[in-house]
């Protein structure tokens, strides 16, 4: 098997997700790509992307849910190109 060529997004958590967007946005510097009150928030890195989502309201389905069928992870994932 050939290694990865780079990691396309990552999905971490956090219960405060306005406050965890104010840090990767102001301090860290990444973009914010897309937002969900309460239940995500995108940013990009470089051609990265990072997923955080808020695990208290992960069993609300959102339409963005039902356009995504691997939404659902609940211990963080890393998502790799081949």
């Amino acid at each position: 098997m050939q290694p990865p060529k780079a990691i396309l997004e990552t999905v971490i958590y956090a219960t405060d997700l306005d406050a965890a967007e104010r840090f990767y946005r102001d301090v860290v510097g990444l973009e914010v790509v897309k937002t969900f009150k309460n239940q995500f928030v995108f940013l990009r890195c470089g051609e990265q992307m990072l997923l955080i989502f808020n695990p208290e309201n992960l069993t609300r389905r959102t339409r963005w849910q039902s356009a995504s069928p691997s939404w659902h992870h609940r211990s963080g994932a890393c998502v790799f190109q081949g």
